[in-house]
């Protein structure tokens, strides 16, 4: 079990969710000035997370995660509007 662990990936923070990780904060941070043309954006969400089963981390990591796509769709719904409090 990882105690605590920061995201910058939206798609990786649901996954640990729907896995039964907790959201503790959230916070952004600004992007360095010359990749913000290739990224398209100048600000990128950092997303603390807790309880992250070791699990889910290793499912996550090796790239071979799978999930109900209504669900997943519902869990980073769930994580975007907690982060948007947050910020």
């Amino acid at each position: 079990m990882i105690k605590e662990i920061e995201i910058t990936d939206l798609y990786e923070a649901a996954y640990y969710f729907m896995h039964g990780a907790k959201l503790l904060g959230a916070r952004s941070k600004g992007v360095a000035f010359g990749k913000n043309r290739v990224l398209g954006y100048n600000k990128t969400w950092i997303i603390k997370m807790a309880d992250v089963s070791d699990k889910s981390y290793i499912t996550w990591k090796s790239q071979e995660a799978t999930e109900n796509l209504i669900k997943f769709r519902a869990a980073r719904t769930h994580v975007k509007r907690f982060v948007r409090e947050h910020i």
